[in-house]
């Protein structure tokens, strides 16, 4: 039976299934069942259960006989778990002190390790003292040299940190960092300025190997993309507007003065994929430089300026995209800040406004009059019966049109689409209602060439809501 059988439950539970009676009579017999069994067992055992007292003797004296020699092996059995247990404590005791030798034995290495390292930094230190004039590629090749030892000393100071040895050392580390920073900036600004790729190189692979990605993308914006970009905002200024030409002269400008900066992007060397020139050193730097100049190229203020200037950025954005020498570099490009930032100066919403005005007040000009039937003769430029339809119709084209449609606004001209249409479909309807009210009073005649529709709202957001655009 299982554990928590209870009889009550099991019977209140049957009694769903089998009448009361009939339970008690199926138990009943069930009992007496049980009760022949168990005789017929009692009596084929019968003469070994009375014979069970003669064979039980002397069982205290061989109780007691046994009792001794168990005490004996329960004495040693003890014996040998207290001796186990002192020879664990002491194992575990001896292996307790050996790990403390061996951390003792990892934080001296470590020890060495960083004083050898400091001692090779400082060693190369005093060897590009020497060198310094003496050939602007040997010193860039020590510079990556000592670059690569400084990474690997600041890996053993992270090791090390809180240790009083290290804190000690820390500000001939930091006189060291302090000096190969300098030679290393001003060594990168000379191999930049003769356009050295060599030396430059092995200058922008020392910033990898010492963590300064940002101070190397830096030194080439000020020193080879500034000066482009100065020069070309200084002889742009008789036509201050006039930002497709601007970006041209510029692009050119910077294949041409710093082709072996490009050159080097796209054959991308091992080491230097952790570098972002294109958005880091030369759209940021154009960005700044533009806004410095004249804000007023980013304004939506006029429309078609506004246009043809953002249509020049992004063909600039895209002649850009086109140096990114992997694919990977093309999606860190187009998710940098700096791209962000360039597009983020454009006021597209803004421009969406103006050109919504432009189109929505032509249409509701073209609405509010009345609903004129093409004469025979007249409106060669229109395919379409109705004034208005013609008027709804350059509309639409207008919203896609290239001197107003921007891929950036497709949702939005999209929109503006269908609410062109919808109000369209509204003004006609009302329209026809109309026409037909006035012929079913006789007022009207069949050859009326006009009739005057009610105002049904206009694109601005005015009238009943039917049929209204909003921007």
């Amino acid at each position: 039976l299982a554990p928590d059988f209870t009889p009550d439950e099991y019977v209140t539970d049957l009694r769903r299934y089998v009448p009361l009676e009939t339970l008690r009579d199926q138990l009943n017999k069930h009992l007496a069942r049980l009760n022949n069994e168990l005789v017929e067992l009692i009596n084929k055992d019968y003469t070994d259960f009375v014979s069970l007292s003669t064979k039980l003797v002397d069982v205290e004296g061989a109780v007691v006989r046994m009792r001794a020699p168990l005490l004996d092996l329960r004495s040693k059995l003890n014996t040998t778990r207290e001796d186990t247990y002192k020879a664990l404590q002491v194992m575990e005791g001896r292996l307790g002190e050996r790990q403390e030798a061996r951390a003792i034995r990892a934080v001296l290495e470590l020890m060495l390790d960083t004083t050898n390292v400091q001692a090779k930094v400082e060693k190369l230190v005093v060897e590009l003292r020497a060198v310094k004039g003496g050939g602007a590629e040997a010193e860039a090749r020590l510079l990556e040299r000592a670059a690569s030892e400084l990474n690997r000393l600041n890996f053993y100071i992270q090791r090390a940190k809180g240790l009083p040895f290290v804190e000690s050392m820390m500000p001939r580390i930091r006189a060291s960092e302090e000096e190969l920073t300098l030679r290393l900036h001003d060594s990168l600004r000379s191999a930049l300025e003769n356009q050295s790729q060599v030396v430059s190189l092995h200058c922008l692979l020392a910033y990898a190997a010492m963590d300064k990605v940002s101070s190397g993308e830096a030194a080439v914006r000020s020193v080879l993309v500034s000066p482009c970009v100065a020069a070309t905002l200084a002889a742009a200024t008789a036509l201050p507007e006039d930002l497709p030409l601007l970006f041209k002269t510029l692009l050119d400008r910077l294949k041409t003065h710093a082709a072996f900066l490009i050159s080097m992007i796209q054959a991308q060397p091992a080491g230097l994929h952790v570098f972002h020139f294109l958005s880091n050193s030369i759209l940021a730097e154009v960005d700044s430089a533009l806004a410095s100049w004249r804000s007023s190229v980013f304004s939506a203020g006029v429309p078609s300026t506004f246009l043809r200037n953002f249509t020049a950025g992004l063909r600039f954005v895209e002649a850009l995209e086109t140096l990114c020498p992997s694919p990977a570099s093309l999606a860190a490009f187009r998710a940098s800040p700096a791209l962000a930032a360039f597009f983020g100066r454009w006021n597209l919403p803004v421009y969406f406004t103006l050109r919504f005005q432009e189109i929505a007040g032509v249409l509701d000009e073209g609405l509010s009059g009345s609903a004129t039937v093409r004469s025979e003769g007249g409106g060669k430029d229109s395919q379409f019966m109705l004034a208005v339809t013609n008027v709804v119709w350059q509309s639409l084209q207008k919203c896609w049109a290239n001197e107003i449609f921007l891929p950036g606004l497709a949702d939005r001209f999209l929109r503006l689409s269908l609410q062109l249409l919808q109000r369209y479909l509204v003004w006609l309807s009302t329209g026809v209602a109309a026409r037909i009210a006035l012929l079913s009073a006789g007022e009207g005649t069949p050859g009326g060439s006009a009739v005057k529709v009610p105002a049904a709202g206009t694109l601005g957001g005015q009238g009943d809501g039917q049929g209204v655009l909003s921007s």
